[in-house]
């Protein structure tokens, strides 16, 4: 019987030291998970900040790009007239009509000449506009169409 009690006496005995052991391990497991837990609430924090800050910057770079282009509209803008005019309508061509009592050939117009990518204009003198004293200039035909 002594023997009988102590076989049940060392079971008790590892079984106590085994759920010692199991307390332990669940006790490490659980401050990892917690440690885990934080790192990972962090991380996800950490994301949402990069995920804000990247929307910034590509707000950022859409508002760069508009601007970009502005500048560039612009800068077209300032070369065009300082190199060939354009006329408010497309390719047109307007005629001079030639006076035939004076024999003068003047238009209160401005004449554009030109294609489709870029027209010269010519805008009258003063003279031309205010007209000749005695003589009214015929107006102008409009010839046209697309080039």
């Amino acid at each position: 019987m002594r023997s009988i009690l102590g076989d049940i006496q060392r079971g008790i005995n590892a079984s106590v030291m085994l759920t010692e052991e199991a307390v332990k391990r669940v006790a490490t497991g659980r401050e990892r998970t917690d440690t885990t837990q934080s790192t990972i609430t962090e991380i996800t924090g950490r994301i949402q900040e990069s995920v804000q800050t990247f929307q910034q910057i590509v707000a950022s770079t859409n508002q760069q790009q508009l601007g970009i282009e502005q500048v560039m509209s612009a800068l077209q803008n300032i070369r065009r007239p300082a190199s060939r005019p354009r006329p408010a309508r497309g390719s047109w061509t307007r005629r001079r009509r030639t006076c035939r009592s004076c024999r003068s050939s003047s238009s209160p117009w401005p004449t554009a000449t030109g294609s489709e990518r870029g027209l010269a204009m010519r805008l009258p003198s003063a003279g031309e506009r205010r007209g000749r004293a005695g003589h009214r200039p015929p107006s102008p035909r409009l010839r046209g169409g697309a080039a």
